[in-house]
């Protein structure tokens, strides 16, 4: 595993008529007991929101990859709570996916994001050592699929997890810049694209 910057990511949609119940659940119980575990250092939560649902993404950045599978996070996995437990029932869609930030640029953290997925194994489509104006930071994530593969009770309430493809994180203080990002370093046509979504950030914590 690497030894540089670790992260998880986690999808997962939420019913409308749910999601007073998951943010308190996110905001009082369990980013709090997330970010106990030795080697997470903090979390962002982020959403999409459409007329049917709510598609949140969590992002917890992590000392290092191996945090996901240390004894002391598996542990909190194996023992959900009570209140994990009812929203693990209703959160549907769910996909988990940590490993390496395996390069990153810029300064700071955006209040949107977007998030576009690429194959394993792509290299990226723009250069690196400039960002357009009002972008923050750019991050490319490689998860680990060993280390979320690991069987655990809170994976099987869910039913089991999708995978999650290498992706670029990137952002910035508007939607605009985002826009003027993605039109500048369009990925060229040998580069498989597999989506890619703009996020809103609505909680964060260290």
């Amino acid at each position: 595993m690497s030894q540089g910057p670790g992260f998880l990511a986690i999808w997962s949609d939420v019913a409308i008529a749910d999601e007073t119940n998951y943010l308190h659940w996110l905001t009082r119980e369990h980013v709090a007991e997330r970010l106990s575990v030795p080697g997470f250092l903090a979390a962002r939560v982020f959403v999409r929101k459409t007329d049917q649902a709510r598609r949140y993404f969590i992002l917890y950045d992590l000392a290092g990859a191996a945090v996901l599978s240390s004894d002391a996070y598996l542990a909190r996995l194996n023992n959900p709570t009570a209140w994990s437990r009812r929203i693990m029932t209703l959160i549907t869609n769910f996909r988990r996916g940590g490993g390496a930030v395996l390069k990153q640029v810029g300064y700071g953290r955006g209040g949107v994001a977007t998030v576009t997925e690429i194959e394993p194994g792509e290299r990226l489509f723009f250069d690196w050592r400039h960002l357009t104006d009002r972008v923050c930071t750019a991050s490319l994530m490689v998860p680990d699929g060993k280390s979320t593969r690991i069987d655990t009770v809170e994976k099987s309430l869910r039913g089991g997890d999708a995978s999650v493809s290498d992706f670029l994180m990137v952002e910035a203080v508007d939607v605009r810049a985002l826009t003027d990002f993605h039109e500048k370093y369009a990925p060229d046509q040998h580069v498989q694209c597999v989506s890619s979504d703009l996020y809103d950030l609505v909680f964060s914590a260290t």
